[in-house]
C-alpha cells in the first residue's frame, strides 16, 4: 500500500471521528428550542444541501488545481467549522453545518486521488470500497473519544463541551497536517485535455435525461439505481437516531448517545467484516434484498415505539443484519452491470441523485417530527419496503 493511499485513509478515518465526535452534544444545543427535533433535522439538512454543491466544486478545482489543493481547504475548512461552533448556541451550530458541509464535499476529490493511485480496477474496486469501512471506523472512534470527554473535566476550561470541541479542533489540526504530507497525484494534462476533464462538472441539469435514457434501454440497471437511492433516503435515519434518543422517553444524555454510537458502529464493523469477507458471494442476491428490505422495514418501522434503552438494544442487530447491509449489495449490483466505458457517468449520475436525495430527505423527517417524534421512522421505514417491491421485478441473480 502506497504512503500516499495511508495517508487519505488516516485523513477519512480522522474527519468522520470528528463529525461522530460532535454528534452527541448537537440535541443538547437546539434543546433551548421550540421544536428541537424540527431544528435539528434541518441543521442536518443544511449540511446535505452545502454538501451538495459543494461536492462538484471541490471536483472542479481538484481536476484544475490538483488533489492536495482540495484536501488543504477542506481540513481547513472543517478546522473552522468547529472553531466557530465554541459558544455552543444555535446560530453557531448552524454556522457549523453550513461550513463543514461545504468542506465535506472533499470526498470527491478522495475518490480522484484514489483513482489516480490505483493500478488497475481490481485495485481499484478494493481501494475505493474501503471507504465506508473507513468511515464506519470512525464512527466508533469519535462516539468513544466523546464518552472519554464526556467524563473528564479540564478545570481551565468552562465545560465539558467545550473540551470536547477543543479536542475536534486538535483532531482537525492534525488533518491539516496529514492533508500537507500528501503528495499531489493528479495526472499530468495537456491543456486540451484538462479543459475536457474540467468541462463535465456542474451537470445537474442532464440528471433527468439521463436516468430518462438508461430507464428506456437498460430497464435493470434503472431499477437498481431508484433502489440506491432509496437506501440514501432510508439510510437518514443514522442522523435521525440522535433526535430521537435524545427526545423520546428514552432521554439519552450526551454520554448515553456516545455509548449507543459505540455499540452501534461496532456491530456493524463485525457484520459487515464477516458478511462481506465469508457470506455475501454465496448467497442469491434478488433473495437477500427481499429477505434485509422486509425485516429492515418491520425494524424501523418498531424504533417508533422504542420506549426503554433494552428495547433499542435489542433492535439493533436486526437493523444491522438487514438495512446496513443492502447498501454496499445494491451498489455491488450496479457496478456489475456497467461497461467500462461507462463507470464514471453512471457513478456520477447516482451520486448527484443521491446529494438531492440525501438533502431532500431530512427535510421529509424534520416535517414528519412535528406529528411525534417516531414518526420519521415510518418515512424510513416506507422507503425501504418500497425496495421490496421493486426487487420482485429484478432478474434472478
Amino acid at each position: 500500500m502506497s504512503r500516499n493511499l495511508i495517508l487519505i485513509y488516516i485523513l477519512v478515518v480522522v474527519d468522520s471521528s470528528i463529525a461522530a465526535m460532535v454528534l452527541p452534544i448537537q440535541p443538547q444545543i437546539f434543546a433551548v428550542l421550540a421544536l428541537p427535533t424540527f431544528w435539528v433535522q434541518i441543521s442536518n439538512a443544511l449540511f446535505r444541501l452545502t454538501q451538495l454543491f459543494s461536492a462538484p466544486f471541490l471536483g472542479y478545482l481538484a481536476d484544475k488545481w490538483g488533489r492536495k489543493p482540495v484536501f488543504l481547504m477542506a481540513t481547513g475548512g472543517t478546522f473552522f467549522s468547529y472553531l466557530i461552533v465554541l459558544p455552543l448556541n444555535v446560530p453557531a451550530m448552524f454556522a457549523n453545518r453550513l461550513f463543514d458541509g461545504a468542506s465535506n464535499g472533499f470526498y470527491t476529490a478522495v475518490r480522484s486521488a484514489i483513482t489516480d493511485i490505483s493500478k488497475n480496477s481490481k485495485a481499484l474496486e478494493r481501494n475505493l470500497g474501503m471507504l465506508s469501512s473507513l468511515a464506519a471506523i470512525g464512527i466508533i472512534i469519535g462516539p468513544a473519544l466523546s464518552a472519554v470527554f464526556g467524563l473528564w473535566d479540564i478545570q481551565f476550561l468552562p465545560s465539558k463541551n467545550v473540551t470536547l470541541i477543543v479536542a475536534a479542533l486538535i483532531l482537525a489540526l492534525f488533518n491539516i497536517v496529514l492533508a500537507s504530507a500528501i503528495k499531489e497525484t493528479k495526472p499530468i494534462f495537456t491543456e486540451k485535455q484538462q479543459l475536457s476533464i474540467v468541462s463535465e462538472r456542474f451537470k445537474y441539469n442532464e440528471l433527468i435525461p439521463k436516468f430518462i435514457k438508461i430507464w428506456r434501454e437498460r430497464r435493470q440497471l434503472g431499477l437498481l439505481i431508484v433502489m440506491e437511492l432509496l437506501m440514501v433516503s432510508c439510510l437518514s435515519y443514522y442522523f435521525y437516531f440522535i433526535n430521537f434518543v435524545t427526545y423520546s422517553n428514552l432521554k439519552f444524555q450526551p454520554i448515553d448517545i456516545s455509548f449507543f454510537m459505540i455499540y452501534f458502529g461496532l456491530m456493524i464493523g463485525l457484520v459487515h467484516f464477516l458478511f462481506f469477507k465469508y457470506i455475501s458471494h454465496k448467497l442469491n442476491k434478488k433473495k437477500l434484498l427481499l429477505f434485509g428490505s422486509l425485516l429492515g422495514s418491520i425494524a424501523l418501522f418498531s424504533y417508533a415505539f422504542v420506549s426503554q434503552k433494552w428495547m433499542l438494544y435489542a433492535l439493533v442487530p436486526f437493523d444491522i443484519i438487514s438495512v446496513s447491509l443492502l447498501d454496499g449489495v445494491i451498489q455491488g449490483m450496479i457496478g456489475k452491470k456497467l461497461l467500462e466505458n461507462e463507470i464514471g457517468s453512471v457513478n456520477g449520475l447516482v451520486q448527484g441523485f443521491s446529494g438531492i436525495v440525501a438533502f431532500l430527505s431530512p427535510v421529509v423527517a424534520a416535517l414528519l417530527s412535528l406529528l411525534g417524534v417516531g414518526v420519521p421512522f415510518f418515512w424510513f421505514a416506507i422507503c425501504l419496503a418500497s425496495m421490496f417491491f421493486i426487487t420482485l421485478k429484478l432478474e434472478t441473480v
